[in-house]
Order: structure tokens, then sequence, then C-alpha cells
């Protein structure tokens, strides 16, 4: 799930179908918007962010195989925008706390964790930073206003990486 504001995007488990579908919660008034099932047919949509304005969301995706980067989520139209530049398997990802840009964070492993930025504009996203460890699945992605972005949020009983005292990933954006 992800929130901002009065919206929340929320995974929903229909009885009768194979993945979830994605809806909108208006936490003022209590209004649903069911948006479907977003994204390939091989994959579900996975809540990263919703936008400052409430207006897009970042979305992810996850699968039994690889399933790439992710997306920019019209919350009106239920249309997904790819993001040009991304490349790879994500596992988090979030708003600059002025909505004008997105990072998104790849899980690392036998690879190091790569932060990528892009624009919300439509530019071309690129990776900016890597990092040595893993980020596992569940884990948040947090932008400060001071353009921190970090590695937070592990679910429950585990951390955000794996190895001995192993602290989660964090960059500080320059320039």
């Amino acid at each position: 799930m992800a929130v901002r504001g009065d919206t929340l995007l929320v995974q929903v488990y229909v009885a009768d179908r194979t993945r979830p579908d994605l809806a909108t919660v208006d936490l003022a008034s209590g209004a649903v918007r069911d948006l479907g099932q977003i994204g390939s047919p091989d994959t579900t949509a996975v809540p990263y962010d919703v936008a400052p304005d409430g207006r897009t969301a970042l979305v992810g995706s996850a699968g039994l195989a690889p399933s790439g980067p992710p997306g920019l989520l019209d919350l009106s139209t239920g249309r997904l925008t790819a993001i040009p530049g991304l490349t790879g398997t994500f596992v988090a990802g979030g708003y600059a706390p002025d909505g004008t840009a997105v990072a998104a964070v790849t899980a690392g492993g036998t690879a190091p964790v790569q932060l990528w930025l892009a624009g919300t504009d439509g530019s071309r996203g690129r990776g900016v930073a890597g990092t040595v460890g893993q980020v596992r699945s569940g884990a948040r992605l947090c932008w400060s206003p001071v353009q921190v972005v970090a590695v937070c949020g592990a679910p429950p009983g585990s951390a955000a990486t794996t190895g001995p005292g192993a602290a989660p990933p964090a960059w500080v954006l320059r320039g």
C-alpha cells in the first residue's frame, strides 16, 4: 500500500482473479475506486508511493520472473506509463518531496544496490549511485526535504538489508 494526504493506493484481492487489482481510497470521503489489474498479465502491480499532489503513483511490479522497472500510474485514468531509461528489477521507489522526480532502488545481492532517478515529466531515468548490500522486498524508499534518499521501513521481523551489522542504504543527492 502507498498513502499520501487523503489518497491511499492498495492491492485488492478479488476471489475470481489470479492477481490483485489496484484501488484508490479517498480517506476524506471513504470513496473507493477500483483501477483493475495494472501491468502485464504475468506480474502483480505493487504500489510504491503516491505523488504529493495525489494525481499519480509510482507503481512497481512483482512476479515469478524478473518483473522490470516501475512506472507512473495516472490515478484518474488507470493508465500506466513506463519511465524511459529505467532498466532492471526494482524493489522500492518514491517521489521527491516536490513531486518533480522519482527514485527507485534495485534489490542488490550479487550486484550493487543501485539508485535510479527520473523526472516525472517523462525525462529519461539514470542510475546515479550503487552500494553493497541487498534490499528486501517490502522495504520503502524515503526521500527527505534535504535531498537524502534512504531505504526504510523493512517488513516486520526482517532487516532492510542483509549481512552482519548491515545498515539500510542511503544516498545524499547533490546538484
